[in-house]
C-alpha cells in the first residue's frame, strides 16, 4: 500500500485519470488507506484537474469546473490542520475564477425545466439554473464595482445573457431603476449600475413580458419607465413601445399621444428624403408583410404583420413602412376614434413583440386584453380609472366585430 499513491501519481502521468479515480473510490474508506490519504488527495486533484482540462478542450465548461470544483473540495478535505498542496489550490481557484463567466452561458442556454412550464421547482436542472443566475447577479455587481479595465464582464456579454433568461428573470436580476438613473459614463472610472444601461431596452421588454402574464400593471409601470430611460441611446424607437404601455395601464389618451407623436417624427424623416416612411418605434416593433387585414364588409385595410426577434442590443428587428397611428386609424372605426384600432395595436404588441422575447413567454397562451382589464388583480391595480372600462368597452358591440375580423384574416 505504500507504493499506491506513487503508483496513481504515474497512472496521472500517462494520461489514465480515470483509473486514478476508480481505485482512489474503490480504496479510499479503507482503515489502512488513513496515513495514505493526502498523497492519494494529491493524486485524486491532477487527476481531476486533467479530466477539467480534457473536457474544457471539449468546450464542455460546465463539467470541467465541476471537475475543479471536486478537485479543490478534496484537497480543502485535508487542510484542516496542515495546508495540502497550496500552490495547487491557488491554480485551482484561479481557474475557477476565469470560468465562471463561460460557465453561465452554458449552463442558462439549457432547456427549462417544469418550473417555468408550470410543473414543479427543485430538480437537479432547477437547482443548476438557480445557482447560474446566482452567479451571474455576482459578476454583475463585481464588474460594477471595478474600473472599467478590471471588469470581469462586458456590457456585451451581459447582452448575450439575457438572450438566454426568461422575462422573469430579468426583472430580477438587476436593480433596473439604478441602472436607468445612474451615469453610463461616470468621472472615477467606476461604471456602478449604469454599465448596463444598453440592455435597457431588453430590461424594459421583459417587466412588459411579466406584468402581462403576472397582471401586474407596476411591472408595465416599470417597463414605461424603461422604455423612456432608453430614449437616449434608441431616440423615438420608443414611442411606439411607450404607447402599448399606457394601453396597458389604462391610459388611451396618452398612449395616442405618443403614437400621434411618432407619426410625427417619422413624417419629418420621410420629408427630409429618409429611407422609406417607417417611424423608429414601428421599425422596432411591427412590419407589414403578407396578405392584408379585411374589415367585415370585405373592404381591404391597412394591416401589420410583426416579424421581431430581440436584438443583442435589445431592440427588435422588423420589416415594416407605417407608423402606428395610421395602423390604428386603418383598423379603427370611421368617426374618428381610435379606440379600437390602439387595441388591435396593443394586443398584438404584447404578443407578438414582449411575449415573443423571451423563452419562457414565447408559448405562452394569448390572452385579450378584455381578459387583462377583467383580472382582479389588473383591477385592483388600476382602480379608479374610469377609462379602463372604455378600454373593455372596445371588445363589445360593433367595435368587437371589427376587432375579430381583423385578428381573423391576420
Amino acid at each position: 500500500l505504500n507504493w499506491l499513491p506513487a503508483a496513481l501519481a504515474l497512472l496521472q502521468e500517462i494520461g489514465k485519470p480515470a483509473i486514478v479515480l476508480e481505485i482512489s473510490g474503490a480504496v479510499w474508506n479503507k482503515p489502512e488507506i488513513s496515513p495514505l490519504k493526502r498523497d492519494l488527495t494529491v493524486a485524486l486533484a491532477l487527476s481531476l484537474c486533467t479530466l477539467a482540462r480534457d473536457a474544457l478542450a471539449e468546450e464542455k465548461v460546465a463539467l470541467s469546473c465541476s471537475h475543479l470544483n471536486e478537485a479543490l473540495t478534496a484537497i480543502q478535505s485535508q487542510s484542516a490542520t496542515q495546508p495540502l498542496a497550496p500552490m495547487l489550490c491557488e491554480e485551482i481557484e484561479g481557474a475557477l475564477e476565469a470560468l465562471v463567466a463561460p460557465c453561465v452561458l452554458e449552463q442558462i442556454v439549457l432547456p427549462l425545466v417544469p418550473e417555468y412550464k408550470g410543473g414543479a421547482p427543485g430538480g437537479a436542472k432547477d437547482r443548476v439554473r438557480a445557482g447560474a443566475l446566482r452567479a451571474l447577479a455576482g459578476l454583475l455587481v463585481k464588474s460594477q464595482e471595478s474600473d472599467m479595465s478590471e471588469a470581469r464582464v462586458s456590457p456585451e456579454y451581459l447582452q448575450l445573457a439575457l438572450r438566454n433568461l426568461c422575462a422573469q428573470e430579468i426583472v430580477d436580476l438587476l436593480p433596473w431603476s439604478e441602472v436607468a438613473s445612474c451615469p453610463s459614463a461616470p468621472d472615477d472610472g467606476v461604471m456602478g449600475p449604469g454599465r448596463w444601461s444598453d440592455s435597457l431596452m431588453a430590461a424594459a421588454f421583459a417587466h412588459a413580458a411579466a406584468g402581462w402574464v403576472s397582471r401586474k400593471p407596476r411591472l408595465i409601470v416599470a417597463a414605461n419607465a424603461l422604455f423612456e430611460a432608453s430614449s437616449e441611446k434608441f431616440g423615438d424607437e420608443t414611442l411606439g413601445h411607450r404607447a402599448a404601455c399606457m394601453m396597458l395601464l389604462g391610459h388611451p389618451e396618452k398612449a395616442q399621444a405618443l403614437l400621434e407623436e411618432d407619426d410625427r417624427l417619422a413624417k419629418e424623416k420621410a420629408a427630409r428624403g429618409s429611407l422609406g416612411v417607417a417611424s423608429d418605434a414601428l421599425q422596432a416593433d411591427m412590419g407589414i408583410v403578407g396578405s392584408p387585414m379585411k374589415s367585415p364588409g370585405g373592404e381591404q385595410a391597412k394591416g401589420l404583420s410583426m416579424a421581431t426577434s430581440l436584438s443583442p442590443e435589445g431592440a427588435v428587428k422588423v420589416k415594416g413602412a407605417q407608423t402606428g397611428l395610421e395602423f390604428c386609424a386603418a383598423n379603427s372605426g370611421s368617426d374618428g376614434d381610435l379606440l379600437t384600432g390602439m387595441c388591435i395595436y396593443t394586443e398584438r404588441w404584447v404578443a407578438e413583440v414582449a411575449l415573443a422575447s423571451f423563452r419562457d413567454t414565447s408559448a405562452a397562451q394569448m390572452t385579450t386584453l378584455n381578459d387583462y382589464f377583467e383580472d382582479p388583480r389588473v383591477t385592483t391595480a388600476l382602480q379608479g380609472q374610469d377609462v379602463v372600462q372604455s378600454l373593455k368597452g372596445a371588445f363589445t358591440g360593433a367595435t368587437n366585430t371589427i376587432y375579430s375580423a381583423a385578428k381573423a384574416a391576420v
